[in-house]
C-alpha cells in the first residue's frame, strides 16, 4: 500500500464531511424562495428556515414571552435595579443648585405636581387631626387660662362654676369639630399648598444642607425610584403583547436579514459544525483504509 493509497481515502473523506455540512447548513437559509420546474416545486426550496418563518415566529415568540421575558422577571429585575445608576442619580438630586421645579419636564406643570402633592399630603394631615379628642383639649386650656383669672376674682367665680365652665368647654369643643369638618382640609390644603411651594422653588442644596439630611433625601429618592418602576412597570407590562412584538418582527424580517442575524450570534458554533464533519468524514477514511 502505498502513500497516496493511504492519505487519498483520509482526504476525500475530510472534504466530503467538510462540504456535507456547509452544504447542510447552507441549506437552513437557501434557496430563499421556492424553485420551479414548470409547475413542480423543486423539494427543499426554499431553505428550513424560510420554509418555516412563521412558525419559528411563533416558537420564539412563545419562548420569550413565556421563560424569558416573563413579568415575574421584568419586576423582579426592576425592583432590583443597578443600585450604582440609581445611587448616581440621586447623588446628583441632593447636590444640585436646581430648584425642584427646575428639575421638573418641562410636560409635567409644576402646579398641577404641587396641587397633586398639596391634596395627598392634606388628607392624610386631616385624618389625624380626625382622630384628635378637641374637647379635652379645650377643656385642659381653657381651665388654665380661665382658672388663673377666676382665681383673682371670687365674684367671677361664683357666675362661671365648673357646670357653666363645662357647658362653656363643650359648647366650643363642638363648634371647633364642626368648623375642623367643613373646612379644615381647605384650610390645611391652602397652608401646605404654599409651603410646598416655597420649598419647591429653593435649591435642593439649601432644603438639605446637612449630610444627614442629604442622607435621607438620597434614601428616601432610591426607594420611590425603585417603587415606582415597579408599580408602573406592572400596568405598562400588562399593555405590552411581548409574544406578538417578537412574532411579528420575526415574520417580517427579509430572509437574508434573518440569515445575517442568526449566522451574526452563532458563526462560530456553524463553522465549528462545518469542521467536525471534515474531522468525522477523515476518520471515516481512516476505517476505510483498513477495511479495504
Amino acid at each position: 500500500m502505498n502513500l497516496l493509497h493511504i492519505i487519498l481515502p483520509i482526504l476525500v473523506g475530510g472534504v466530503i464531511g467538510y462540504c456535507t455540512n456547509y452544504i447542510a447548513i447552507k441549506m437552513l437559509f437557501r434557496p430563499h424562495k421556492p424553485i420551479y420546474i414548470g409547475k413542480h416545486q423543486l423539494p427543499f426550496t426554499p431553505g428550513i428556515i424560510p420554509k418555516n418563518q412563521k412558525r419559528l415566529a411563533n416558537a420564539i415568540g412563545d419562548a420569550v414571552s413565556e421563560q424569558l421575558l416573563t413579568k415575574d422577571a421584568v419586576l423582579e429585575s426592576l425592583g432590583q435595579s443597578d443600585e450604582n445608576y440609581i445611587a448616581k442619580i440621586t447623588t446628583n438630586i441632593c447636590n444640585s443648585n436646581m430648584s425642584i421645579t427646575e428639575m421638573l419636564p418641562k410636560e409635567m406643570p409644576g402646579d398641577d405636581i404641587i396641587d397633586s402633592v398639596s391634596t395627598s399630603l392634606s388628607h392624610s394631615i386631616m385624618e389625624k387631626a380626625e382622630q384628635i379628642d378637641i374637647d379635652s383639649i379645650i377643656k385642659q386650656f381653657g381651665e388654665k387660662a380661665i382658672g388663673s383669672i377666676l382665681g383673682n376674682s371670687p365674684m367671677l367665680a361664683m357666675l362661671f362654676n365648673a357646670d357653666a365652665q363645662n357647658m362653656i368647654y363643650a359648647k366650643l369643643g363642638t363648634a371647633a369639630q364642626e368648623y375642623l369638618n367643613e373646612h379644615g382640609e381647605d384650610v390645611i390644603n391652602e397652608f401646605v399648598s404654599e409651603y410646598i411651594k416655597e420649598l419647591a422653588e429653593k435649591p435642593v442644596t439649601e432644603l438639605v444642607s446637612s449630610d444627614e439630611a442629604k442622607q435621607r433625601l438620597q434614601t428616601l429618592l432610591e426607594s420611590a425610584i425603585r417603587n415606582v418602576a415597579v408599580k408602573h412597570g406592572t400596568s405598562l407590562l400588562d399593555q405590552i403583547d411581548v409574544k406578538g412584538i417578537v412574532t411579528h418582527q420575526i415574520e417580517s424580517m427579509e430572509v437574508d436579514e434573518l440569515e445575517d442575524l442568526v449566522l451574526f450570534v452563532m458563526k462560530q458554533e456553524l463553522q465549528a459544525v462545518i469542521n467536525l464533519g471534515s474531522i468525522i468524514g477523515a476518520i471515516i477514511g481512516i476505517v476505510n483504509i483498513f477495511l479495504l
